[in-house]
């Protein structure tokens, strides 16, 4: 897993001419005119002659700013209690200080005989049950049971709130555009 480089990295390479030092290795579905270069943890596959890349190419990565994906385990990402409801816990997996700018990736997780508060926001958001057995509740009061591998759309304005009808935790996704978590 690269997340980010602590020093700068530069590789000079002719895509049939590795450097000394270069570790160069065959990879399933990739083709003869295709190499995988591999410095420490540094891992890139320089495409042959229908790839974007050239014959010769340099690839300069100088800091994880330059690096566009980022990678999380969910135990390592902080965990709060939601306001109004210490039954349910609350992580922020990707968001603003990820670098993405326009949605925010949540994972809930509501304790056993836990609820969500009663709310309705003026922003829509997508969840998808991870764990557990729950329920739905909407504005007319009508609880949709819900179990792992369900996905929810929720509009905008839409009263509801989630609740762990198991024994065990009750765990979604949730993503919602940035002004839903500010």
């Amino acid at each position: 897993m690269l997340e980010y480089l602590d020093e700068e990295v530069t590789i000079t390479t002719t895509i049939r001419n590795i450097p000394t030092g270069v570790f160069l290795s065959k990879t399933e579905g990739i083709d003869d005119q295709d190499c995988v270069v591999n410095c420490g943890h540094l891992a890139l596959i320089l495409a042959g002659p229908h790839g974007a890349m050239t014959d010769r190419q340099t690839i300069n990565l100088k800091n994880e700013k330059e690096i566009t994906m980022i990678i999380k385990k969910l135990g390592d990402v902080p965990v709060t209690t939601m306001h109004g409801s210490e039954s349910v816990k609350k992580q922020i997996v990707i968001g603003p200080g990820d670098g993405s700018n326009e949605i925010v990736l949540r994972y809930f997780s509501i304790g056993p005989d836990g609820t969500s508060p009663r709310h309705a926001h003026d922003f829509p958001h997508l969840v998808k049950i991870e764990a557990g057995n729950g329920v739905l509740t909407d504005e007319a009061g009508l609880e949709h049971r819900l179990q792992k591998g369900d996905h929810v759309f929720i509009k905008e304005n839409e009263v509801h709130n989630f609740k762990n009808t198991g024994t065990e935790p009750f765990d979604f996704i949730c993503i919602v555009p940035r002004r839903g978590e500010s």
